[in-house]
């Protein structure tokens, strides 16, 4: 079961989700004028950068789970 986990997460999924509320939150949050974030994200795409993040950060916590299971269950 420990060996199936990473498969058995949509790590992707996360990240799409997660990328586009990231994303609602820092132009919701943020002190700089929607204007200047718009004109940025003509370069720079915030939200395929926030789900990679999001992706790299599910993909941490599920390797960490594993890591944690199989601790326990040598135990």
């Amino acid at each position: 079961a420990i060996t199936t986990l990473a498969g058995a997460i949509a790590h992707e999924e996360i990240g799409e989700k997660l990328g586009e509320e990231l994303h609602a939150f820092l132009l919701k949050d943020s002190k700089v004028p929607g204007m200047v974030i718009d004109g940025v994200g003509k370069f720079i795409n915030f939200k395929k950068y926030l789900g990679l993040a999001a992706v790299e950060g599910a993909e941490e916590a599920t390797r960490r789970a594993e890591e944690m299971l199989r601790n326990a269950l040598s135990e």
